[in-house]
């Protein structure tokens, strides 16, 4: 990656837009970026860090936020960065600009007039298309690059101060700085993960032994006392044995539960046959009573059979008459046809009747509607007409209205440019005598300054050397050196506010005179328009407005009254228009609807009087008035024939199951008395009480059982949880007698040796090829005196060690600490491992390779031959396809390096600007 082109605006002490062609500096060698201190060298670099990247080169750099806007630049200077640079042969542009607040577009009434310019980012690719937004572009940039932005600022960047912190930490702080730049945070993680594991492993070991123990005192003796404690490896064996013991004495108990059950079950069989012949005699006695009460039973029941038997001529009477009034039945259905028949004309011919008194009195009252209605059209013939007219006198009195409230609406505006207009210009007043005052001050500063400078040009004035102004020999009234003479700082930070207070006040000269024009603009247009509109001056406006919009208000609620009044009536005419031909209809149908009710309501009457003579002749053939009547009758006599019939069947049924039991109770004595005469005997008393005591006794041998299998269940658990669990122990006391070591060792704490950390171990295997690299320099750049190597020391076992660094000097064959190396000699050294580390991340990047490099300071502490000995260095790194910036305000650099970018520091800002001689 190279850059070619660079702008800065309002970026840092850059107050305006500075654009650098780095491309014109070639694409090989050293150049040099010089000028003042705090000018702005290093922030040409932070520049290309931020547009690539998005932040500043390094943490160092303080308050990125403070850093990125110019505290110099004017408020409408925008801020941003853009960088042209190529890569891999290809062109890439990236512009990126940070958050900062700008004049707004539109002042608001109470806010500041400042507006955030939200972060944002863009990046044009070689092929035009754009990359936008922040995230994405910084994604677009580490994949074109090939590095992040921590490697790009290890690798491009060499700033002395930095590496120096590396070239004398200790290993506890190296550890942390290659951490960050390794990425070796893994093996660490790596340590502490392995001495948690080996610490929860001996806790677990710990809880395992006291489950143990546990275990162990939950075993039961089969004689019942206290088991005690034993040692673990015996308890597995007194629990096989106590086992053992209760299973052949369960096998014992289980025979003798199985003798005495088979005694118990025939004892059992024998109560159970006594108990059955005492049942049988009891059963038998039942029967026989039984039997004697079902004779009886039988006797009544054929005594009332024989009654209902003899009540069948009675049924058959019954049968017949109910025959003869069903045949007549149809009759009475004849009847109440004509009789319904009848009233349903007498209801159709009143509701005719009924409706005809509604057609009348409707077609009177239509009539009289329509009389009404032409009264009416005849009176509201011309409110058509009256009503345009309104609507026309309304809308000119609401244009009349509106050019009214637009040119109150100009006064209020006029009103308040006044307003605005004198604030501004006690604003200015103010702003300009604070202005006075300060360029008052900077010039009684400067002018103390520069007498100050000529006392102190003068103090180094010596009889018959030159002076460096005139070039006088002589000497004869220097200048007196000032008391109280302001310096540098003073005079900037006073020009600085003499510069901001001009500022200040040039805007509210500004700001006051736009006032002044828009108000002279106002006042124009407000007198054109009271002469067009009210034929009065401005003096007059106010009241005469006040008046003209009263009068046209009033006018307009009465036109809006009236308007609503016409438009009333002439809905009402439109209404009444269109109701003429519908009562026209209406009189007519109810004329005609009136003449057919009275046709119909003749036919009606006739057929009415015609049903009414039917009815009577077939009413005097009945026996019965009413068909209900009849239905009651013939009802009763269904009734008394059925209950008969019923009462007959019942008694036929009641005979038979009264037979039925009688039959059924003789063949259950006939089988009880054979089943009494086939049981034997037995003794009751003796039965019971031998089966009593084989009962007690199969209950103790049953608790001996269940205790006993109760102790192999809990013994059995006990065995199987010991052996689970010591398999469990041994196997995590084995897993323990490796893992301990381990941790260990990773974390450097076997004691005896030394304490080398496994993160410690990888680092200095990174460390080693930095110091190989750093080397390859340092000897050049010493004529082969020093070399660094890493200390070692196998007898020292205090404290954390590996990552101290030593240094051979080979000129008396002496290796000391990098500590005691001069000034001089600490730049050489922490050069070259800076530039050793940069190579080697470089190659960690999978082989990134950067075309442009700076160093940042540092040269001031060595002597000319030791600079000659770093710019060879440097030139060699550079090569002819490498460009080598070095940050350094060095005399003897700005004569060696003819490519060079000065920065040059103003009251206003810097600037900067390429030099190539």
């Amino acid at each position: 990656m190279r850059p070619l082109k660079l702008t800065m605006s309002a970026f840092g002490p850059y107050a305006r837009e500075c654009v650098l062609d780095l491309e014109s500096l070639g694409t090989g060698g050293l150049y040099l970026i010089t000028g003042d201190t705090g000018a702005g060298k290093t922030t040409i670099f932070d520049a290309i860090c931020y547009a690539l990247y998005g932040e500043a080169s390094g943490k160092t750099r303080g308050d990125q936020a403070e850093l990125f806007r110019s505290k110099y630049a004017a408020p409408e200077t925008p801020t941003f960065v853009e960088l042209d640079f190529v890569c891999h042969g290809k062109k890439y542009t990236v512009r990126r600009n940070p958050a900062y607040k700008r004049p707004a577009l539109k002042r608001s009434k109470k806010g500041d007039g400042t507006t955030l310019q939200k972060a944002d980012a863009l990046l044009t690719m070689p092929d035009g298309s754009l990359v936008t937004r922040e995230k994405q572009v910084t994604e677009q940039i580490n994949e074109i690059v090939g590095v992040d932005k921590a490697q790009f600022s290890s690798i491009a960047m060499i700033a002395q101060g930095d590496f120096q912190q590396l070239l004398v930490a200790r290993t506890d702080e190296r550890v942390k700085i290659f951490r960050k730049i390794f990425d070796t945070w893994k093996f660490e993680e790596l340590q502490r993960q392995l001495v948690e594991e080996a610490n929860g492993l001996a806790q677990h070991c710990g809880q395992l032994w006291d489950s143990l123990e546990q275990y162990a005192a939950m075993r039961k003796n089969p004689d019942g006392s206290d088991p005690g404690r034993i040692p673990m490896e015996e308890v597995r064996a007194e629990l096989e044995e106590w086992l053992a013991a209760d299973e052949a004495l369960c096998e014992s108990l289980a025979g003798q539960i199985e003798n005495q059950d088979k005694r118990s079950a025939d004892l059992a069989a024998l109560a159970e046959r006594a108990d059955q012949r005492a049942r049988l005699s009891q059963r038998l006695d039942e029967l026989r009573q039984n039997e004697q009460k079902g004779r009886e039973l039988l006797f009544r029941a054929e005594a009332e059979l024989n009654a209902r038997t003899a009540e069948e001529p009675r049924r058959r009477e019954l049968q017949s008459q109910a025959a003869a009034l069903e045949a007549i039945r149809p009759q009475y259905a004849k009847l109440e046809t004509l009789r319904q028949a009848e009233n349903d004309d007498q209801k159709e011919l009143n509701r005719i009747l009924r409706e005809n008194e509604g057609v009348a009195l409707d077609l009177t009252a239509a009539k009289k509607k329509r009389e009404w209605a032409r009264r009416e059209l005849e009176a509201l013939k011309d409110v058509e007409l009256r009503l345009v007219q309104a609507k026309q006198q309304k809308e000119e009195l609401t244009r009349c209205s509106g050019e009214l409230q637009d040119l109150q609406q100009k006064q209020k505006e006029y009103a308040e440019t006044c307003r605005q207009l004198l604030t501004a210009q006690r604003k200015y007043q103010i702003a300009k005598e604070a202005s006075e005052s300060a360029g008052r001050t900077f010039r009684n500063l400067y002018d103390a300054f520069l007498d100050a400078q000529a006392g102190v040009l003068a103090a180094g004035l010596r009889e018959g050397s030159p002076c460096p102004v005139c070039g006088s020999v002589h000497h004869p009234d220097p200048a007196p050196l000032a008391d109280r003479a302001p310096d540098q700082e003073q005079l900037d930070k006073a020009s600085e506010q003499s510069d901001k207070a001009v500022n200040a006040a040039v805007a509210a000269s500004s700001e006051a005179g736009g006032f002044a024009r828009l108000r002279s603009q106002q006042e124009q247009i407000l007198e054109e328009k009271c002469r067009a509109l009210l034929n009065c001056g401005l003096a007059e406006l106010k009241r005469r407005l006040a008046e003209e919009l009263g009068r046209i208000g009033n006018a307009l609620k009465e036109a809006d009254r009236e308007r609503a009044a016409l438009e009333k009536q002439n809905r009402k005419r439109q209404e009444l228009e269109g109701d003429q031909p519908k009562l026209e209809k209406k009189i007519e149908d109810l004329t005609q609807h009136q003449l057919h009710n009275t046709q119909l309501a003749a036919v009606l009457q006739a057929r009415i009087q015609s049903r009414r003579n039917d009815m009577d002749m077939t009413a005097q053939t009945l026996p019965y008035p009413t068909e209900k009547e009849l239905l009651q009758e013939i009802r009763n006599l269904n009734g008394t024939h059925t209950a008969l019939e019923k009462a007959l069947e019942d008694a036929r049924n009641h005979h038979q199951k009264v037979k039925s039991g009688l039959d059924a109770l003789q063949g259950s004595i006939q089988e009880v008395e054979k089943k009494l005469f086939d049981s034997e005997p037995v003794d009751v008393a003796l039965v019971s009480e031998e089966l009593a005591r084989v009962d007690a006794a199969l209950k103790s041998l049953r608790q001996s059982h269940t205790d006993a299998s109760i102790r192999i269940h809990s013994n059995r658990q006990v065995l199987r949880s010991i052996r689970e669990t010591g398999e469990k122990l041994e196997g995590l006391e084995q897993k323990l007698r490796w893992l301990e070591p381990l941790a260990k060792t990773a974390n450097g704490n076997v004691p005896g040796k030394e304490k080398l950390r496994l993160e410690t171990f990888v680092q200095t295997t990174y460390f080693d090829r930095v110091i190989a690299c750093a080397n390859t320099r340092l000897l050049r750049m010493t004529d082969g005196q020093y070399e660094m190597v890493r200390h070692t020391d196998p007898n020292d076992i205090q404290g954390q060690k590996g990552l101290d660094l030593d240094v051979i000097d080979h000129y008396n064959g002496s290796v000391r600490s990098v500590k005691t190396l001069s000034g001089g000699e600490s730049f050489k050294a922490s050069l070259a491992l800076a530039l050793g580390l940069s190579e080697l991340i470089q190659h960690q990047a999978g082989g990134i390779r950067l075309d442009t490099m700076f160093v940042d300071e540092g040269f001031g502490s060595l002597d000319e031959e030791s600079l000659r000995q770093a710019m060879d260095t440097l030139m060699s790194l550079s090569g002819a396809d490498r460009l080598v910036g070095i940050i350094s305000h060095v005399g003897e650099l700005k004569e060696r390096i003819g490519r060079q970018i000065v920065v040059t520091k103003k009251r206003e800002g810097s600037s900067a600007d390429i030099r190539l001689e």
